[in-house]
């Protein structure tokens, strides 16, 4: 893997069945190589699939072992790895590169051994499979940015289902769209530091809230998504959240 790549990852539901999606978001804004205009992906059953479907800890570590040895066969052939995907009892492993790269294609299901895979080659040229399957939505986005916030807290000791005060941005285009989300943030417990304008954006109307909650992951990740509902309507822009270290 390069320097430059960007692997983060996220659970999802694909059809309504639990899923993970490990992925390089970097050709989110880096142009993908020009000759990379086909979608090769590899299907390999799990070991142990376990009841949901997503695997056990032995089975992740079988794959992970793996991995190393499957990017130096992709990078010496061609092929870009770009994610990895855990849902239904299968792990699949999405590649991109030029046509006819079959020999490097099997060379990577060779790393497996024995173990059964299938293989998938299409073309794919404006790269929509990622694009439109891979990346995160807004909320999957979101909750990947506030996993990175509360990783980086529990990095430090912080005691995550401590309540404490958390404070919240959100932006509008006008000020009666964010007087409009204030009193409806409110009547939902938060209190108003401050109203703000900011001249020269689109969204120059700012207002600061604050609630206090603990900062557990999905807790305050459904914190934020109560106050990205409470703006949509009026079209604000709910901008991130801070918070102090906390101890026992």
């Amino acid at each position: 893997m390069a320097e430059t790549d960007e692997w983060d990852f996220y659970p999802c539901e694909i059809d309504h069945v639990a899923a993970s999606i490990f992925l390089n978001l970097r050709y989110e804004h880096d142009q993908p190589p020009a000759d990379a205009d086909t979608l090769y992906r590899i299907r390999l059953p799990m070991v142990e699939p376990e009841d949901h479907g997503m695997g056990s800890a032995a089975e992740a570590q079988r794959v992970n072992a793996l991995e190393d040895e499957m990017c130096l066969r992709a990078e010496s052939g061609g092929l870009v790895y770009v994610a990895r995907i855990r849902s239904r009892a299968e792990w699949e492993i999405v590649f991109y590169g030029p046509a006819a790269r079959t020999d490097t294609f099997q060379s990577l299901r060779e790393v497996f051994g024995e173990r059964r895979t299938y293989a998938d080659i299409r073309p794919d040229p404006a790269w929509g499979f990622y694009r439109e399957f891979l990346l995160p939505d807004e909320e999957r986005r979101m909750w990947m940015e506030d996993r990175r916030v509360v990783q980086a807290l529990a990095d430090r000791g912080d005691a995550l289902t401590k309540p404490r005060r958390v404070d919240h941005w959100v932006h509008f285009a006008t000020a009666e769209a964010r007087d409009r989300f204030v009193r409806a943030a409110q009547e939902a417990g938060f209190q108003l530091e401050r109203a703000a304008t900011v001249e020269g954006g689109a969204l120059p109307f700012g207002a600061q809230l604050h609630r206090v909650d603990p900062v557990e992951l999905e807790h305050i990740h459904a914190v934020a998504m109560e106050l990205v509902d409470l703006a949509a309507p009026d079209g604000g822009d709910y901008d991130g959240w801070e918070t102090s270290m906390e101890t026992e």
